[in-house]
């Protein structure tokens, strides 16, 4: 009994440790769905700030380049050969620049009366010299709006002289416009320096009219300005940023695309922008005309763009929203972590059914050592009385002493088989190699087992009865394992069957099978006790109770048997009482047969 204790103890503590483990996991998964949560929002705004921070740094370095063309090649106050100055000053722009490549041609337009259209003309940029040349066809919009917006000297009000330009004039005053379409930057002509006031006497020394300072305008190269220079801005800054499309639209049409990294990619289409900012503007700070310029420091030498740019870049997570995609991500996440935690329970499970597992094996083993001990100390028992009665000479009649050593050998043949039977399951257990079998006269074997069993029923006062065909065909087997299979099916019924019960052994052959029924008139199994009647040392209530003897290993050996054999049994316990067995086996080859020889 305490081994029985210390075993149900273990158990407990078991069952505790895998209760502790589920309420363990209950915790985990809730801690784990929390925080895959606050690990998907944090992901969330990383992936939109790295966005951001990618379309900001974009559209800073960019709009420094544009920037730097203002700073650069816009004429200062007073400059008498603004061809010169603008050759001086492109050397110095091209030697602070990363893609000097971007403009394409540098003209001066200059409109000197109201009633004369703007001339204009070429700047070499290598000599400083000018030629007049007509105006090419895509700056048809810049001729319109210079003229729209230039104003010679003659119609300003001499009451409201112009003050004096100083330096960084040029980017402080309005008027840097940008065609986005061409694409060109128009830069307008520095204020006209003060003049004195006109003395109304006429002889009076009057002051020649100045000549108007030229608008400069800068063509860019589309190609060298957007696919080379943007695309590359773009490809390093949105390379680390994730599943990102970009493109560049003009300002407020999505539908009109400047640039874009996929050709796929229509932002019109896009349900949300992950990040935009505005492209293609002056931006304030940095060098001021005439002043040296400083080498480029990225996005520090510039500060942020003010108002709206001529283009926007705009940026989206590929085929879904950053949303949707963090959602996914959540998504699969949280799948990966539920296969975790559901290992995890199955461990725990498998640790119960192997813990409820094991308690079981142990009662069964008890129960075995109980049953076997108590088999055992009965035939003992007989054979140590009938000894020592022929040891001592009480028993001298010759009939006597036949009565006794047959007890002497029954008993000792009862030990032999509950020897046998240990032995047995514990061969049956280990061997997997598979054998040669013979064909085996299904007569014979069957005949022999009943005769084994016979005994047993006239002690039981049973009937044993036989409703075996004889010309049924051989079984393809063991010899020895099948007459065992026969005999523990036998012997269980008629145990089981009660005293002065009913054995009926019934055999058939279906194609290529021999179906065998062993039934008895008992009380039957419990439905309770019916799905473990083949486990090892499994004993039902009643064996449990005292009532029946053995060792729980006979059905058991019986199932081995006939699956060894490529055969099955199954059982059935009507509800009128009684257990009926049934046992199917492949037979032999016809040309295999074996000669019947029935044994009564």
């Amino acid at each position: 009994m305490s081994g029985r204790f210390r075993g149900h103890s273990r158990g407990g503590i078991a069952i505790a440790a895998a209760g502790a483990m589920i309420v363990l996991l209950g915790v985990l998964a809730t801690l784990q769905y929390r925080w895959i949560g606050e690990v998907s929002s944090a992901e969330r705004d990383r992936l939109r700030a790295t966005a951001i921070t990618a379309a900001e740094t974009v559209a800073a370095d960019f709009d420094a380049d544009i920037t730097r063309v203002v700073h650069h090649l816009g004429i200062p106050p007073g400059e008498i050969d603004p061809g010169r100055y603008l050759s001086r000053s492109a050397g110095t722009w091209a030697a602070n620049v990363q893609n000097p490549e971007i403009v394409q041609g540098v003209y001066l337009a200059v409109r000197d009366l109201p009633d004369r259209p703007a001339s204009l003309a070429r700047v070499d940029l290598a000599s400083g010299r000018t030629e007049p040349v007509e105006w090419p066809l895509p700056l048809s919009g810049v001729r319109a709006a210079i003229e729209r917006s230039s104003q010679p000297p003659g119609d300003r009000n001499p009451r409201f002289p112009e003050r004096p330009a100083t330096a960084g004039a040029l980017f402080r005053r309005p008027g840097v416009e940008i065609f986005d379409q061409v694409p060109a930057l128009v830069i307008p002509p520095p204020p006209m320096p003060h003049m004195p006031h006109p003395d109304p006497d006429p002889g009076a020394h009057s002051h020649p009219e100045p000549a108007p300072s030229p608008w400069v305008v800068v063509q860019f190269d589309r190609h060298a300005l957007v696919d080379v220079f943007l695309g590359r801005l773009v490809s390093r800054e949105f390379g680390k940023a994730g599943e990102l499309d970009v493109a560049v639209i003009r300002r407020g049409k999505p539908d009109d695309v400047v640039f874009r990294s996929r050709a796929g990619f229509a932002p019109a289409s896009a349900r949300a922008f992950d990040a935009e900012a505005p492209l293609f503007t002056i931006r304030p700070g940095g060098p001021a005309v005439g002043e040296p310029p400083m080498r480029m420091r990225r996005r520090e030498s510039f500060g942020r763009a003010g108002g709206s740019g001529a283009w926007t870049l705009v940026a989206a997570h590929r085929s879904v929203t950053l949303q949707e995609a963090v959602d996914a991500s959540r998504r699969r996440n949280l799948l990966v972590s539920s296969g975790i935690l559901l290992l995890l329970a199955g461990s725990v499970a498998t640790l119960l059914f192997s813990v409820h597992r094991a308690q079981r094996l142990a009662h069964q083993q008890f129960e075995f050592v109980a049953g076997i001990t108590h088999e055992l100390r009965t035939p003992l028992a007989a054979i140590r009385s009938a000894g020592q009665n022929l040891a001592d000479g009480v028993v001298s009649d010759p009939e006597r002493v036949r009565s006794y050593g047959s007890l002497v050998v029954r008993e000792g043949r009862r030990l032999s088989g509950l020897i046998e039977g240990a032995l047995d399951h514990a061969g049956i257990a280990a061997r997997r190699e598979a054998r040669d079998f013979e064909a085996v006269s299904f007569s014979r074997v069957l005949g022999e087992a009943v005769a084994a069993c016979r005994p047993l029923a006239a002690e039981n006062e049973s009937v044993l009865e036989r409703d075996v065909p004889p010309d049924l065909p051989p079984i393809q087997g063991d010899e020895s394992e099948l007459r065992t299979l026969f005999e523990n099916l036998v012997s269980n019924a008629l145990k089981y069957g009660g005293r002065r019960g009913r054995v009926e052994i019934r055999a058939r052959a279906k194609e290529d099978r021999i179906e065998v029924s062993v039934s008895d008139s008992g009380n039957g199994i419990s439905p309770h006790d019916l799905p473990h009647i083949f486990e090892p040392f499994f004993r039902g209530a009643e064996v449990s109770s005292g009532v029946i003897t053995g060792s729980g290993l006979g059905l058991s050996l019986v199932r081995r048997i006939a699956e060894s054999h490529g055969g099955s049994v199954r059982v059935e316990s009507p509800a009128g009482g009684g257990a009926i067995f049934h046992v199917s086996l492949p037979a032999a080859a016809a040309e295999t047969g074996a000669p019947e020889e029935a044994t009564s």
